[in-house]
């Protein structure tokens, strides 16, 4: 059967659907399944389309200890289990930066294009490149797909939200203006709730680096940079909870 495979590989677990393809090009969901509890419980679990149970089945953690060890197990259950002749391969990507916000063709080039974006997702941006990686090498015949995050009801909900009803010297004007609170919020503090960090600090941190990310020049960057608090900031967070990977939006870890 000619088929596509779609994959979303996170930090914890991967997802994977196969779809028929008629002659006529329509598709046809056949099977869906995931892998989840990587390293810790493992379990391949997977539906046919009339929601019959194809397999559930748990693993010793260190048979599944990461996620291609998880992209390997399925591959092989799908080889055993399944009749498939692959046409390609799609797999979502939690950033593709400013080249990319639709699907495309994947290359060495677009693989390298997207690792510059580690650091606005050091848990996720390496699981769903690894899989890519092993396709390219492994499987160059496919196509293999990109779907990035950007979605077509984008622009909707950003109305809906409100900030779809500003013009672009609104938004930054805004943007601009929370930033200063922010800063002035934190003051000197380490955290934003004083010595030790909080639940505010993981919406927070998450919201400064992605200002301060280097790799959109963007008037809302320039007004974060202009705040060395929220600079020591990011860089205190990496160092607490990312020391491996000495620096997130071009702040270095440092206590």
């Amino acid at each position: 059967m000619d088929a596509i495979l779609v994959v979303n590989a996170g930090s914890s677990s991967v997802k994977f659907q196969i779809f028929g393809v008629a002659e006529a090009g329509a598709l046809r969901r056949v099977v869906k399944g995931q892998v989840d509890g990587i390293a810790t419980r493992p379990r391949l679990a997977a539906k046919a389309a009339d929601g019959s149970a194809l397999i559930d089945k748990a693993y010793p953690p260190g048979e599944i200890a990461d996620v291609p060890a998880a992209i390997a197990v399925v591959a092989s259950w799908l080889r055993q289990t399944q009749s498939l002749d692959l046409l390609a391969v799609g797999h979502r990507v939690v950033h593709g930066g400013p080249k990319y916000d639709r699907p495309v063709v994947i290359d060495e080039t677009v693989v390298a294009n997207l690792e510059k974006y580690v650091s606005l997702a050091p848990l996720h941006q390496p699981n769903n490149l690894a899989p890519i990686r092993t396709l390219l090498k492994s499987r160059p015949h496919l196509l293999p797909l990109m779907v990035a995050l950007i979605r077509r009801r984008l622009k909707r909900t950003l109305y809906g939200q409100g900030t779809g009803r500003h013009t672009g010297a609104e938004i930054v004007a805004l943007g601009t203006r929370s930033i200063a609170a922010i800063a002035d919020f934190l003051g000197p503090k380490p955290f934003f709730m004083g010595g030790e960090p909080t639940g505010a600090d993981a919406t927070m941190f998450a919201f400064i680096a992605g200002a301060l990310c280097p790799h959109f020049d963007t008037p809302l960057r320039t007004a974060a940079q202009r705040h060395e608090n929220l600079r020591r900031y990011v860089g205190r967070m990496t160092a607490r909870y990312y020391p491996e990977v000495g620096e997130i939006a071009g702040c270095r870890a440092a206590a």
